[in-house]
């Protein structure tokens, strides 16, 4: 999960430890994404926060907030690019 120094903060994606959920308040801003530390699971499990569970922004330890849309939309194209870059399976030349 986390790996917190004097300079920055840095989140080890790849073993299973690291849970991500959303939250919004219908139609309004802000939009957050958060990162929470589970005991590790296989990748891409699902791990369910209960169906009425208000996400609070200060209660994970990393929280990316976002006021509008187009700001969430830099940041998925940027993940896109990644991908690509990783090996995935979409061709770069689809991604501006």
């Amino acid at each position: 999960m986390p790996i917190t120094t004097n300079d920055n903060t840095q989140l080890l994606f790849g073993v299973g430890d690291i849970s991500i959920q959303i939250g919004y308040d219908r139609f309004k801003s802000p939009g957050i994404v958060q990162f929470v530390e589970v005991n590790p699971l296989p990748i891409g499990t699902t791990v369910e926060i209960g169906n009425n569970e208000k996400v609070k922004m200060d209660e994970a330890p990393v929280t990316f907030i976002f006021n509008q849309v187009e700001s969430l939309d830099v940041v998925i194209n940027q993940l896109q690019k990644l991908h690509v870059v990783m090996g995935g399976n979409r061709d770069p030349r689809s991604i501006s």
